[in-house]
């Protein structure tokens, strides 16, 4: 599910990826601020605190109160946050390659998003950790 920036040149993408027995997700996120565009994508996220996530993203939803943030693999997260009025996605997307020296990269930003974008995406959510 893409969730979109309230300009539509920006967007971060959550998928589940499923091969067999294997669960992971792919996160991907693409920026474009005209002067400059950016990307980034982990085929192979895991998130160590989903079940609190969805609990948050849902309280959220209703009252904006708290920030949900969810915490993945390789220093990666996605954090909600906002006001009545408006909603902000505030990411970091990290991978490593560990060849003869490990390299570390990453992507991080923020954009104001769609607030009708909020109950499908905890809707995808609540379907990867189940």
């Amino acid at each position: 599910m893409k969730i979109y920036a309230i300009d539509k040149k920006s967007w971060l993408e959550v998928e589940p990826v499923k091969d067999g027995s294997y669960t992971a997700t792919s996160v991907e996120v693409k920026i474009d601020i005209g002067h400059g565009a950016f990307s980034a994508k982990n085929i192979d996220m895991h998130f160590q605190n989903l079940g609190t996530f969805t609990s948050e993203l849902d309280h959220f939803i209703t009252d904006r109160d708290i920030a949900p943030r969810l915490n993945g693999t390789y220093d990666s997260f996605i954090e909600i946050s906002g006001s009545v009025s408006h909603a902000f996605i505030k990411f970091c997307i990290g991978d490593e390659d560990c060849g003869a020296k490990t390299h570390q990269y990453s992507l991080c930003g923020s954009f104001e998003i769609e607030q009708e974008h909020l109950a499908p995406f905890l809707k995808i959510m609540k379907s990867i950790k189940s």
